[in-house]
């Protein structure tokens, strides 16, 4: 429990690792903390060195960072297997814990500080003007909090990773010769793999004093026997007899996964790994939480809002594809990291890895990797989030992609994307109609469900043969039900009335905007009396009709104030310079059936299972497509769209059943 009455502070510090460390030193230097009173919680004693942090740039940013005085060692050569490059005007830097330690704590001796050596339990409540933070049975006001404690990350996506960046080293004297101490050997891979992505890791600080460290990337974490084994076995190898000063060991998380924030406030900073300062691929954070200290720093100084660490898109991108790799395929890591160091000159890869190069210099590194492996991820990484796009940018996407293509002389890529989702999305979501009554189906069910199916096609077959207009007319009505129902159920809007007009304005658009492909199928349906009104010669003097319907739709985009309609009416519109069949397909494939698959994955199973139980029903329609593509002759066009309004009139049946049956039960619930 909180309390009211408490120590009042200016500013607190949850923990004191390197993050916090270096913002109390910018902040000591700029004088802010002159007259102020501050708080740390930190349950460690920070008096031996627990860890060495590492980082690479040139003399001057080392000393505008606040560094200058802490670094112990430094290198402007680095090795990555045989290859051994400078990397001047930068250096390879190496600062001690215990340095950073020590610095804060002959600076906590000239302010006014009170030090909590406890865990921060996260009990905390926000006021006006402070924060009132629970700590060992106290409470303490601040008015400005840095948070750094770890960092806790969401569940990673199917395109994301959460992976282990472990190691384990010694810091050993050399008792029988020399060690070449001119560059730090970064990776050097000529070590035993173990179905991971593992490297030896070496500081040379003298010619007879270094440390020796195994690092791998991978989902678990090296044991501390595992590396000895390594380690011992190198040695063995180098002939070299050793003593052992004292052993490092850690795990840093690689997660291209969000961070968690539970908790964000203007006066609440995070820093550290809780405001994305570790390196993905890396693991790398000191030099970006030297940065931040500066920018936070600045901003106190300017009285400015600080800002978090904006990641980089296409960073994020490398990121995560990396990491996937290493996931699924941890035995090309050290193929990937070899190629890198060794097509490409040491510099410029530091200056990706730091996030400071050009798209043209990326472009350059990324041709000297495994580019199948790349290529093969990364096509994975969209289709996964072209997937989480709603289905209405995805048509929009296809469409511009498809008049693309068309303008270039390329439609018989249109026609294969188009036959691809008409495949997969648009016959496998009229497929499982069996499916739609949410309870197990029997075989003897099943059977009842595909003579009541086909009952229903042939009495539309039947009304085709004998009152062809009327079939017609109940066609499109329903369609457009169709249409409108599978929209407002996505977009989760209301009105009947509207469901249809909304429906009848897409196919009405549709069919309007293609009005003399329109006609030549209507005029190859026999005994139609309806294609008598629409002559060619009306069609073309059909302008305002058109003007009309579009303004039905965009009224009732305003009216609900739909983005999503507001999509839909311009990527048709676009549509009408492509041909009726490509119009229709894009809005049928790529926002109807996604939308009516969506509804179904949600309420029934999983996307996997459902899309494996459609395969006999979508291969029996795709036989028939077949056929009719392989012995195509335009007489036949008007049998063919009879034939799909038969098939069409079930399938509208069912879902206007499980959307009655779902939104019941959504009621209730």
């Amino acid at each position: 429990m909180i309390h009211k009455s408490a120590c009042s502070f200016d500013y607190l510090f949850i923990g004191l690792g390197a993050a916090n460390s270096l913002i109390i030193i910018n902040m000591f230097n700029k004088g802010l903390l002159k007259n102020k009173k501050i708080a740390i919680i930190e349950p460690q004693k920070k008096n031996v060195n627990d860890r060495t942090f590492c980082f690479w740039t040139d003399q001057e940013e080392a000393s505008l960072l606040q560094l200058s005085d802490l670094i112990q060692y430094e290198w402007d050569h680095i090795r990555v297997g045989n290859k051994v490059e400078s990397i001047s005007p930068n250096k390879y830097f190496h600062i001690k814990g215990l340095n950073l330690y020590n610095k804060i704590k002959e600076i906590l001796i000239q302010v006014d500080h009170q030090l909590f050596e406890s865990k921060f339990t996260g009990e905390f409540s926000e006021h006006s003007n402070h924060f009132l933070v629970c700590v060992n049975g106290e409470t303490i006001s601040t008015k400005k909090v840095f948070d750094s404690t770890i960092a806790n990350y969401e569940k990673p996506q199917p395109n994301q990773s959460h992976l282990f960046q472990s190691f384990f080293g010694i810091e050993a004297e050399i008792i029988n010769g020399e060690i070449n101490n001119n560059a730090v050997t970064m990776m050097d891979f000529d070590i035993p793999q173990h179905n991971n992505c593992q490297f030896l890791y070496i500081l040379p600080y003298s010619n007879t004093h270094a440390l020796f460290e195994v690092t791998r990337f991978g989902e678990t974490a090296i044991s501390q026997a595992e590396a000895e084994e390594i380690l011992t076995s190198y040695f063995s190898k180098q002939s070299i007899q050793y003593r052992i000063i004292e052993t490092e060991a850690g795990v840093i998380p690689m997660s291209s996964a969000p961070i968690v924030k539970n908790y964000n406030h203007i006066n609440w900073v995070h820093t550290g790994s809780k405001a994305n300062m570790i390196k993905p691929t890396t693991g790398y954070a000191f030099h970006s939480m030297a940065v931040h200290a500066k920018e936070i720093t600045n901003a106190l100084v300017n009285n400015t809002a600080i800002s978090g660490k904006t990641k980089s898109n296409r960073f994020s991108f490398y990121d995560r594809l990396l990491l996937k790799i290493i996931e699924t395929k941890p035995e090309k890591g050290k193929l990937i990291f070899s190629q890198l160091f060794n097509n490409v000159p040491t510099k410029q890869v530091l200056t990706f890895l730091n996030e400071r190069s050009s798209i043209i210099s990326e472009l350059k590194i990324f041709s000297k990797l495994p580019i199948p492996i790349f290529l093969h991820r990364a096509l994975q990484d969209f289709l996964f989030n072209l997937r989480k796009l709603p289905p209405t940018l995805i048509a929009c996407f296809t469409t511009l992609f498809i008049l693309l293509f068309n303008f270039n002389n390329y439609e018989v890529i249109s026609w294969i994307i188009l036959a691809a989702g008409f495949l997969f999305i648009g016959l496998t979501h009229g497929a499982i109609d069996h499916l739609t009554n949410q309870t197990p189906i029997d075989r003897t069910q099943l059977l009842k469900f595909i003579l009541s199916y086909l009952s229903k096609a042939i009495f539309i077959g039947i009304l085709w043969l004998i009152i062809p207009d009327i079939a017609l007319i109940v066609f499109i009505i329903y369609s457009a039900w169709h249409f409108g129902q599978a929209d407002f159920n996505e977009w989760k809007l209301k009105g009947s009335l509207a469901t249809l007009l909304w429906g009848l304005s897409v196919l009405t658009m549709l069919l309007s905007f293609h009005v003399q492909e329109t006609l030549t199928i209507l005029n190859h349906i026999q005994d139609l009396k309806i294609n008598l009104v629409f002559t060619p010669d009306l069609a073309n003097t059909l302008l305002a009709f058109k003007l009309a319907v579009t303004t039905i739709a965009i009224s009732l985009a305003v009216y609900y104030r739909s983005k999503e309609m507001a999509t839909t009416i311009g990527y048709l519109i676009c549509t009408s310079y492509l041909p009726l069949m490509m119009s229709f397909g894009i809005y049928f494939i790529f926002q109807h059936s996604l939308h009516g698959w969506n509804h179904l994955k949600i309420k029934l199973s999983n996307q996997k299972s459902l899309w494996l139980q459609s395969i006999p029903f979508s291969l029996g329609g795709a036989f028939i497509l077949s056929l009719f593509t392989l012995y195509y002759n335009e007489i036949y066009l008007g049998v063919f769209f009879i034939i799909l309004s038969c098939l069409s009139i079930p399938h509208i049946i069912s879902m206007d059943q499980f959307y009655h049956k779902t939104s019941n039960q959504n009621t209730q619930a």
